[in-house]
């Protein structure tokens, strides 16, 4: 299969290889799963399934069950295995808090590290509404959130809505116990600060060392500390949160340093949801909103790296992440690499674009900007950059135009690297100019 150019986790793709389940990363599941690496744990584990299906049958209770933790234990990427077993305990022991914790902790363990989001289907479907009906004990629900935060790795193949997890996780340790079947719009999102609060601590907890989801998690406490009711919400996450992300080392006890840390961290993960949460809101606080840069002749289009996310691979020690937000805007800001041989301050837009001129403004005119060239990439990984345009050799100015000679291109992703040189590049103003893609 081809990942379309149109495609990514916003959007459902266009196959399914499970019944009725949509989600972005079922397809890199499977391919996973039917790959020559692990052909045979497959084969072990589609044998277990079906000694299972005919343990059911013979009303073998206790071998069917023996039979489906096998299977899921064999090969923990096969859906269909993790749908029959939870099958089968929905139909045959709904109100056992033991088996349901059991199943929880095996999705936890066997497959939320490699595949977060297939597991979250899997819990969303059958163990939390399970768990929110049968559980006595509260500190059961606690622990079962827990498991599934504390084994998660990197965020998978792709980004996902991970809010969905949480709001299931809310919504299973909320007192009102909601309908968790209702989607969409009939879906009760709870609004409890103290539920919110469980939720958001645990999470948070089990979070703070891993850089693909710092950021994502403050995103997301900082959208629903907005909607919570009762107590101050949104003070007692930044409080907490500066509390784990100094235990983590991520940090001091300065909360701006703690946010840019995690600034940073976003913009290196490509993310732009968490990216621009985080680094407005920081530009706002540090009154970094205002125009910085001097006036330019723009090109032909409009401002299409507005709303994207800009990064580098090693920032300067001096680099002050309050000033990233502005760097892609009008009003401009500031990012500083650290020096490098061939440094360079990458952007993802937020919008497919025809690119038709780009301006970069750095903060000092003078040798440390020559020869800056542009280039572009589909994946933003490394060696898949490409130049576009000339290098501009030799400069004394800090506003810095590519001339494109009136030729558009696409790309997701553009880059301004300055070759050669163990000097820091440190940049004001990365403008794209151009016109909305298809």
């Amino acid at each position: 299969w081809t990942n379309a150019y149109s495609v990514d986790w916003h959007h459902s793709p266009h196959f399914t290889p499970w019944d009725k389940c949509w989600l972005y990363q079922s397809i890199f599941m499977m391919t996973e799963m039917y790959s020559p690496a692990e052909r045979e744990a497959t084969y072990v584990s589609d044998t277990y399934r079906a000694l299972a299906r005919i343990m059911v049958n013979r009303k073998r209770d206790k071998e069917a069950i023996r039979c489906f933790r096998y299977a899921v234990s064999a090969q923990p990427l096969s859906f269909s295995a993790w749908r029959e077993y939870a099958a089968y305990l929905k139909e045959k022991h709904a109100a056992d808090e033991k088996l349901w914790m059991q199943l929880n902790d095996d999705i936890c363990l066997l497959l939320t590290p490699r595949y977060p989001e297939m597991a979250g289907s899997v819990l969303h479907d059958y163990v939390y509404p399970a768990l929110q009906t049968c559980a006595k004990d509260r500190n059961n629900l606690l622990a079962a959130i827990h498991m599934y935060w504390d084994n998660t790795r990197r965020i998978g193949p792709s980004r996902w809505h991970f809010d969905n997890v949480l709001s299931d996780q809310m919504m299973m340790l909320s007192p009102s116990k909601p309908d968790m079947s209702k989607t969409g719009k009939d879906r009760t999102e709870v609004t409890d600060g103290s539920t919110i609060m469980e939720v958001f601590a645990i999470a948070m907890a089990d979070t703070a060392l891993k850089t693909d989801w710092a950021p994502l998690m403050v995103e997301w406490g900082n959208t629903v500390a907005a909607t919570a009711t009762g107590g101050n919400v949104a003070q007692d996450m930044v409080s907490f949160t500066t509390e784990q992300m100094t235990h983590a080392g991520g940090a001091d006890r300065n909360s701006g340093d703690m946010m840019g840390n995690l600034i940073r961290t976003a913009g290196k993960a490509k993310d732009i949801n968490a990216f621009q949460k985080l680094a407005k809101d920081l530009a706002e606080a540090k009154g970094r909103t205002k125009k910085s840069i001097p006036d330019y002749e723009k090109p032909a289009g409009e401002l299409r790296s507005t709303g994207g996310v800009v990064y580098t691979g090693k920032y300067a020690n001096d680099d002050d992440a309050a000033g990233h937000w502005g760097v892609l805007e009008e009003c401009g800001g500031s990012l500083k690499t650290a020096a490098l041989k061939d440094a360079w301050v990458a952007m993802k837009f937020a919008r497919d674009s025809y690119i038709s001129g780009v301006v970069v403004i750095t903060a000092d005119g003078g040798e440390a900007n020559d020869d800056l060239q542009l280039q572009a990439s589909e994946t933003g990984e490394a060696g898949s950059w490409t130049d576009v345009g000339p290098n501009l050799g030799k400069s004394k100015d800090r506003v810095h135009v590519f001339n494109l000679n009136g030729q558009e291109f696409k790309s997701k992703y553009l880059r301004v690297i300055r070759k050669g040189g163990d000097k820091p590049l440190h940049i004001n103003a990365f403008h794209i100019y151009g016109r909305k893609a298809a």
